[in-house]
């Protein structure tokens, strides 16, 4: 949607939803679209059918110029032609981007079905899964959040804490030979971030302009969490 407001304001947004799918998700971006990761069971090859590390459910994203309104040819003009080249030819852009969160699968860090293919050193491939203990998993998404960790090693946490108050176990991993548990995948913290530019045009002659731009990416700072694993560092993992 492209919309020009007047006044030397032009506004753009656009929204995408979609529902991506795997059968061969270990983790991370990189090695996603190379790996050769088995079926869990060829008895049950929907097992595998998950959501791909590139689901990124929603996205919103609005784009805006803005052209200040003073020099020549503008609403605001002085008499002096000095202050009019000072004053005049400024634009003020932004990109404000909203959308999900990247998602994770929850470990039970043990593999009871005598299932190998950890080629790849990637231990989400051969997990056998986890047990949900009274709780749901759309109540396990109500509380995904960035909250304080329990120590200093580990600052900063996304389940939230009071799940495991009073030593509670809402997730227990399969430790029954033979069996599977349950593929749980949530989603991380939604990503919210405003970059912000300034252009400065320079009339030079008749059909020669001197352009002088800034970039302020992520202009106010906003802090955007990303579930990581030991293989998302150093790769082109787009949500880091």
């Amino acid at each position: 949607m492209k919309h020009p407001v007047g006044h030397g304001l032009m506004l753009m947004g656009n929204y995408t939803y979609s529902h991506a799918f795997t059968t061969r998700y270990i983790g991370d971006y990189f090695t996603a679209d190379q790996a050769v990761a088995n079926f869990t069971t060829l008895r049950n090859p929907k097992l595998n059918r998950v959501p791909s590390p590139y689901d990124m459910r929603h996205v919103f994203r609005v784009y805006g110029t803005y052209d200040l309104p003073f020099g020549t040819g503008r609403q605001f003009k002085t008499g002096s032609s000095i202050v009019n080249r000072i004053a005049g030819g400024w634009t003020v852009g932004t990109i404000v981007t909203a959308q999900s969160g990247r998602n994770f699968k929850l470990l039970g860090g043990f593999n009871s079905y005598n299932f190998f293919n950890n080629s790849l050193g990637a231990p989400d491939i051969a997990d056998s899964g986890v047990l949900l203990n009274g709780i749901t998993q759309s109540q396990l998404q109500s509380n995904v959040g960035v909250f304080p960790g329990p120590n200093s090693g580990e600052p900063i946490v996304f389940l939230n804490p009071k799940l495991f108050a009073n030593n509670a176990q809402p997730i227990l991993p399969v430790t029954t030979p033979g069996q599977l548990g349950q593929f749980i995948f949530l989603r991380g913290p939604r990503l919210f971030n405003t970059d912000i530019s300034l252009l400065k045009s320079i009339p030079i002659y008749e059909r020669l302009r001197l352009n002088i731009y800034a970039e302020f990416l992520n202009a106010f700072n906003h802090p955007n969490w990303n579930i990581t694993d030991g293989f998302s560092f150093g790769t082109n993992n787009p949500a880091q």
